[in-house]
């Protein structure tokens, strides 16, 4: 089906910024002209002026003077530099050539690449003529460290893959630069940003890296100590922090043994739970479940039923049958599941007589919502009287293997065309689906049951996480599935709060406001779960691990560092490990339980080493002011004019609209998300990435998108309030 889409309009005055359009001439900058010959050769007068500059603010003025930019601090400044952009790349690219033995002049060239950055499709334009290939050499150069760090910083901050794969390049020279000059505060808190925007895509990853090469050739342990020292400095601003624990927390999937082979790191991830800072506690929950996934080991999913005969054989010890008989031993999972175990094969053994597959499908229909293990794994069999072996034996039904029997029951129950029956057929099947691992079958079947019977609670329990809470409110429910959809509530909760968390932009926003929803859902159906569930389900260890992790989550820096709040809770998971071992189930080293033992181990003597610098990094975020981002921000920097100072106050020094930027008084902040664009670069409406030339919608001029395929991704939501879609 076709849909109209509007075509998009070029800006005002910026026409000739893309292929087959027309503009007259720019301006030039106000000021006395350069000569033509200054175009060729920077004349000896400029090079005497710029070598006796004492900043960098005079060096790089200069250079815009001589080489004719356009003002650089301003909108329609930068809207110039698109519309004239191969002339003026090919001026500045030729007087880095050749004064190439000249620092001020190469970094001052460096500080302007930095500034067209800040537009995103100038940022594209200079990687693709290789303008990293000049920034990166600058590094080595003590005199113009700072400014390509801070260059890098805000390039690497909004920038794309492709940028940061090849800046990440240079992980282990700027690591290494860090641990030779700890005392540099401002080049090693720009490191860390840069790091950590050009990392955490090689890092972080499910299969295999976005850079393999980039991946093998980093330096992992060197990097991680690093980042970690340069978090643990007491002169570490909360910008240097938050981007150190991102970085690390990232870096637990894939760069374990990197994390784990520098202990401070992982207890600086551990007491970032002691913040008081939502998003950040959820970050590094994040970083430590990460931290296990590699090494876990699968949940069981399979109980041997002769184990569990064996340990009742056997005898529960005396404080374990006490409990059991206290919650009501009817109603307990091993009661049960014996219970239903008998009950199946039993109707197994009537089948072989009667062969009526109608009658056998509806008792293992009804077996089926009662226990996880309501389908024994078995066959006809007798014993050969020559070997006194047993074998399988052939009693005339469709099937060998009683699980077999599944799909054949649901066919007899369909077949009496009763409608009353439907469900139990569609259970049949869907519980075969489960078993042969044909999940895709077990969805489809269960969505389909949904639509004919809403509150069949066994078909939201087939379907997984997503659908627990709906399927808690149906009215055909076992206990059974009750406990087994809130524990997968929790499950889903839980990650899905994290989640919501870490991606939240600032603090009260729509993500904010439902990962805090969602974590609490979760805690408050694990409580009811612990409280009510029978004490020998399998799933009491896991519902207990997420307990702990959210409430040590959740509460934050409420909690005492000795944890005794949980002391209730560690019993009880010592209990179900108990119950575990003695029914022939240990106790796997599921991602959860290694995660919350981690916690457990660490958290007291992660506070002694991290509680101050997790206390500044809060108070710093509590003091940012209100219009500017609740996460994010940079150090306190003194007002001297250093020589980072003046260059920062030039990077950061946009325009709004070609107006004076209006500094605010107060600490000025190094954060480039803050302070590298006072000017009101536009977003596109779809992907959000900034710049001055983007293409506006020609009906209601208000969307505006890079190209036309951001447009045409973005018209399904935009066509709702487009002046020509109303």
């Amino acid at each position: 089906m076709s849909c109209f889409c509007p075509k998009i309009d070029h800006p005002a005055g910026i026409r000739d910024a893309w292929p087959g359009s027309r503009k007259a001439k720019a301006k030039s900058k106000s000021g006395p002209k350069p000569t033509q010959s200054t175009l060729q050769a920077t004349p000896d007068e400029y090079i005497g002026r710029i070598d006796n500059a004492e900043g960098w603010h005079f060096v790089i003025d200069t250079l815009c003077d001589i080489y004719e930019l356009p003002d650089l601090t301003t909108r329609s400044g930068l809207k110039k530099v698109h519309a004239n952009f191969e002339a003026i790349y090919r001026r500045l690219d030729k007087a880095y050539e050749k004064h190439a033995s000249n620092e001020k002049i190469t970094g001052g060239i460096a500080g302007i690449y930095a500034k067209m950055s800040a537009d995103v499709l100038l940022r594209n334009k200079l990687f693709d003529k290789g303008f990293l290939k000049r920034l990166i050499p600058l590094l080595k150069v003590e005199a113009s460290r700072h400014l390509v760090l801070r260059a890098l910083s805000s390039i690497t901050h909004n920038g794309g893959d492709k940028v940061r794969m090849e800046i990440a390049r240079e992980s282990n020279y700027l690591a290494k630069y860090m641990q030779d000059f700890p005392d540099d505060i401002v080049g090693s808190e720009l490191t860390v940003a840069i790091l950590s925007h050009c990392l955490t895509s090689v890092v972080f990853f499910e299969h295999e890296s976005a850079a393999p090469d980039v991946y093998r050739s980093l330096q992992l342990p060197l990097i991680i100590q690093a980042v970690t020292s340069a978090a643990k400095r007491p002169s570490a601003s909360a910008y240097t922090v938050d981007h150190a624990n991102k970085l690390i927390c990232m870096a637990t999937l894939n760069c374990t043994a990197a994390c784990l082979s520098v202990p401070s790191s992982i207890n600086f991830v551990v007491c970032g739970l002691r913040s008081k800072d939502w998003a950040f506690r959820c970050m590094c929950l994040g970083g430590l479940i990460r931290l296990h996934r590699r090494e876990a080991q699968e949940d069981t999913r399979y109980r041997d039923p002769m184990k569990l005969m064996a340990a009742i054989q056997r005898g529960f010890p005396g404080h374990i049958t006490e409990i059991l008989f206290n919650y009501g031993l009817e109603r307990c999972e091993t009661t049960l599941t014996l219970k239903s175990s008998s009950n199946f094969q039993k109707a197994m053994m009537q089948c072989a007589q009667d062969h009526d597959l109608y009658k056998l499908g509806l008792t293992i229909a009804d077996l089926i919502p009662r226990t996880e293990f309501s389908v024994a794994q078995g066959m006809f069999q007798s014993e050969n009287p020559t070997t006194g072996e047993m074998e399988t034996i052939d009693i005339g039904l469709p099937f060998v293997m009683w699980e077999d029997s599944l799909p054949h029951c649901a066919k007899a129950i369909r077949a009496r065309g009763n409608p009353a029956d439907a469900d139990k057929a569609d259970i049949l099947d869907i519980k075969f689906y489960i078993i042969r691992q044909r999940l895709h079958d077990a969805f489809d079947l269960a969505r389909k049951g949904i639509q004919r019977n809403p509150n069949c609670a066994y078909f939201y329990y087939a379907l997984g996480l997503r659908t627990s809470k709906k399927g808690l409110k149906c009215k055909q429910i076992t206990p059974f599935l009750k406990f087994q959809l809130m524990q997968r509530a929790v499950d889903h909760a839980g990650d899905m709060g994290i989640n919501k968390l870490q991606d939240a932009s600032e603090l009260g926003d729509q993500a904010w406001q439902e990962g805090i929803a969602f974590l609490t859902s979760a805690l408050e159906d694990s409580r009811v779960y612990i409280q009510q569930a029978p004490p020998d389900t399998r799933y009491m260890k896991n519902v207990l691990y997420w307990n702990i992790l959210l409430r040590l989550t959740i509460q934050g820096p409420e909690m005492s560092t000795d944890l005794h709040e949980l002391n209730t809770a560690r019993r009880q998971l010592k209990l179900a490990d108990e119950i575990s071992a003695l029914v022939g189930m240990p106790s796997p080293a599921t991602y959860l339980r290694l995660t919350q033992a981690t916690v457990l181990r660490l958290y007291a003597q992660a506070a002694e080493e991290w509680d101050a610098i997790i206390a500044m990094r809060d108070e710093e975020s509590n003091n940012i002011d209100d219009d500017e981002p609740h996460h994010h921000h940079g150090p306190n920097c003194n007002h001297d004019q250093t020589t980072e100072d003046e260059i920062a106050a030039w990077v950061d020094g946009l325009q709004l609209d070609d107006t004076k930027p209006q500094r605010k008084p107060g600490p000025q902040r190094l954060h480039p998300k803050i302070n590298s664009n006072h000017v009101e670069l536009y977003r596109c409406s779809w992907c959000g990435n900034p710049s001055a030339i983007l293409r506006k919608c020609s009906n209601c001029a208000d969307a505006r998108y890079c190209d036309p395929s951001c447009q045409k991704s973005h018209w399904s939501d935009h066509k709702k309030r487009c002046k020509v879609g109303s």
